[in-house]
């Protein structure tokens, strides 16, 4: 890592930074990269990548071959831990798709974009812990593709939203990267939800999808995941062992 007084700004962050926005951090990223991070006057801070030559600014996720984000760890590592505990009533009330046990041992929140390829193997993964009592209440965002917000939508309209999840995930298209929902135009009401679960997800400091909000059976701390979770991670919500995955994908994320 690097003290920012040590790493000179490349024009091309100097030249895309929004009005009232500031890099207060920077640190070594893969690569050769640099990480910096950002903060402006409202939300929480953001991580940007400019590449080893300084021409080039990334934003978004960085993911490793085994599929590992990346940004996920260098926001944990870099940003200030957000408390998360005075969020959860908000996050209970949000909009959401209820799936998995009736009566549930454990309950995990996770927000979800309907295009997202980790969310779809997070669905995947979870399968097997609903049947063991979890109990999973996806919230859909739209922060992917043009078509996210027609699809959030069909999952909060549909007569069945639990229908409307299975069908996402089974007709999924992994080549393109699509949910497998057909998107329709939202109702006034569903847009200001799907827009307010978004607002929430970023005013707790998550970016990206999908991201596990729970507390934890143990301590009874509001903790998150963000990013595909360990395989582990899903059986520990439950208390549970650890088990067998029969899906090839998800075998990177034992």
């Amino acid at each position: 890592m690097s003290a920012f007084a040590d790493t000179p700004m490349p024009a091309v962050l100097s030249a895309n930074l929004p009005k009232g926005v500031a890099a207060v951090r920077s640190f070594t990223a893969v690569d050769g990269m640099t990480g910096w991070v950002l903060k402006g006057p409202k939300g929480p801070p953001e991580i940007v990548y400019t590449t080893a030559d300084g021409k080039y600014l990334l934003a978004g996720r960085i993911l490793d071959v085994n599929r590992q984000d990346l940004s996920a760890a260098y926001s944990q590592a870099m940003i200030p831990k957000i408390d998360l505990a005075p969020f959860w009533p908000k996050v209970e009330r949000s909009a959401y798709v209820i799936e998995g046990a009736q009566r549930p041992k454990a309950v995990v929140y996770a927000f979800m974009d309907p295009n997202c390829i980790y969310c779809h193997q997070m669905w995947k993964a979870v399968q097997p812990y609903e049947s063991k009592g979890l109990q999973v209440r996806w919230i859909p965002v739209a922060i992917l593709k043009q078509d996210s917000g027609g699809k959030a939508a069909a999952l909060l309209e549909a007569t069945s939203p639990t229908g409307a999840m299975r069908e996402l995930q089974t007709k999924y298209q992994e080549s393109s990267e699509s949910g497998g929902l057909k998107p329709i135009r939202a109702t006034p009401t569903v847009d200001a939800k799907i827009r307010s679960n978004g607002d929430l997800m970023q005013a707790m400091g998550f970016y990206g999808t999908p991201t596990m909000v729970y507390r934890d059976m143990a301590t009874g701390e509001v903790v998150a995941n963000v990013g595909m979770p360990k395989i582990s991670t899903i059986a520990k919500i439950l208390g549970i062992p650890e088990l067998p995955v029969t899906d090839r994908q998800l075998k990177v994320y034992q």
